[in-house]
């Protein structure tokens, strides 16, 4: 029983906390060092939010974290709200402001805007970062790569086994790379995905309200629409862990969404995380809520009133 609690204990010291409990107790501590973990989601189902809170609080304490972004521009400002947090301070700082806001500049962002071979060339950079960090307290602890998906983006349109084989190749590629930084330097990697639409031919699926795992590949109803991660059977493969974010509407449920000061923009919808598949996780889901300074655990529903 030591033993194990002992190895438990290890366990979650190797892991990069999401800050967020409920979500900390489904991943055993949060996203796993040595492993690349995949957040696939719809658009606006908060994989950049909780990648960026993955970043800041890998800078707890003297970490930090590379973020490579192929979608647009860094969260640079969603990161500061997130560092200057009460929460963050508190918990990752000990009530240290200054170290806080100084641990942003052990974020070190990377735009990679083109080709899978332009992603392959970034990331093969940051291994300079990762043999030499900037201090002997600097070392990283995560990279992100938000996402993964969309250097392949405007090939897809290619079609055919010569494209599916090109990507096949550049995925492995990467992946090979990916895996080398988790494991040599112990590093927590993630990597985000976009989704498509799901079709079957018999026309068999999950439906309804939430979301409901069908395959092992990972297969949810979000926002009205039965989708899959992205890049396919192969990709799937690749990942150490696949968690997946679903949205969807919570007006009338009695959930607290949104900031103490009223409507951020997320009033009204809540966001799960699925656990599809891990070696050392069972299939799980919790409910969060995204707020100006991050993504939050859901507070307990209010009591309706009684009429």
């Amino acid at each position: 029983m030591r033993v194990a609690a002992a190895a438990a204990a290890d366990a979650r010291a190797a892991c990069v906390s999401t800050m967020c409990p409920r979500i900390d107790d489904a991943l055993r501590g949060g996203v796993r060092a040595r492993h690349v973990t995949e957040i696939a989601g719809e658009s606006a189902s908060a994989k950049t939010t909780l990648c960026a809170q993955l970043a800041v609080r890998a800078t707890a304490r003297g970490g930090a974290a590379v973020y490579v972004h192929t979608d647009g521009p860094a969260p640079t400002a969603l990161m500061r709200r997130i560092a200057s947090s009460a929460r963050f301070v508190a918990e990752a700082c000990d009530g240290d402001e200054d170290a806080a806001t100084a641990g942003l500049e052990r974020v070190y962002g990377v735009k990679a805007l083109g080709d899978a071979d332009a992603l392959r060339e970034t990331l093969t950079a940051v291994s300079a970062v990762l043999r030499a960090p900037v201090s002997e307290d600097a070392v990283v602890r995560m990279i992100v790569v938000d996402s993964i998906a969309a250097p392949f983006r405007d090939d897809a349109t290619n079609g055919g086994w010569t494209y599916a084989a090109k990507r096949a190749g550049a995925l492995h590629k990467l992946t090979m790379l990916l895996k080398e930084y988790a494991t040599k330097h112990d590093v927590a990697v993630v990597v985000t995905n976009h989704v498509v639409d799901s079709v079957r031919e018999n026309g068999t699926g999950a439906h309804g309200d939430g979301a409901v795992a069908t395959r092992a590949m990972g297969e949810f109803t979000t926002s009205g629409r039965r989708v899959v991660p992205a890049l396919g059977l192969m990709w799937s493969n690749c990942v150490n862990a696949r968690l997946f974010l679903t949205r969807r509407a919570t007006r009338g449920q009695g959930y607290v969404v949104g900031g103490d000061d009223g409507d951020d923009g997320n009033a009204g919808v809540a966001r799960t995380l699925h656990v599809v598949y891990a070696p050392h996780l069972p299939e799980s889901s919790v409910d969060f809520v995204v707020r100006e300074d991050g993504a939050w655990d859901v507070a307990a529903p209010r009591p309706r009133a009684v009429a």
